[in-house]
């Protein structure tokens, strides 16, 4: 049994098919379509884009930028910085470690667009109580 399965992520370069996402012991253990529903909790993604963690996405170069170009911002944000700190096993592979986010758009132009809150995230393979991390959000504005 799993501890979390995502079902139906959508996942960058791996065009519009849906994957599911199988979480063990704070490790992506499987993608792939349809997996099993045995797991502890089950999170629907709803074809929405899951990625790994990321910095603030709030970029007004958005509004002056082609969708090939808004791609490579997010990347800039996303894996790159990963890589360029030597942060090894960063990002959405069986064996990797389960840090994602669930985000509520189906794409990376969306995503930077609304700049709205993730639909959930998952941190070191638990889910993170997202009323609490609004609350802590509201208290470091003030």
């Amino acid at each position: 049994m799993t501890d979390i399965l995502i079902r139906n992520a959508r996942l960058r370069g791996r065009g519009d098919a849906l994957s599911d996402i199988a979480i063990s012991d704070r490790v992506i253990v499987e993608i792939g379509p349809r997996l099993g529903s045995d797991a502890r909790l089950l999170l629907d993604a709803g074809g929405n884009l899951v990625t790994p963690p990321y910095v603030n996405a709030h970029l007004h170069l958005l509004w002056m930028t082609k969708e090939q170009d808004i791609a490579t911002l997010y990347d800039m944000i996303t894996s790159r910085p990963a890589a360029a700190i030597n942060l090894a096993k960063c990002g959405i592979e069986a064996g990797y470690p389960a840090n994602l986010v669930v985000l509520d758009q189906p794409d990376v132009t969306n995503v930077l667009r609304f700049h709205a809150p993730p639909a959930a995230v998952i941190s070191h393979g638990r889910m993170i109580d997202l009323a609490h991390m609004s609350d802590l959000a509201q208290i470091s504005r003030r």
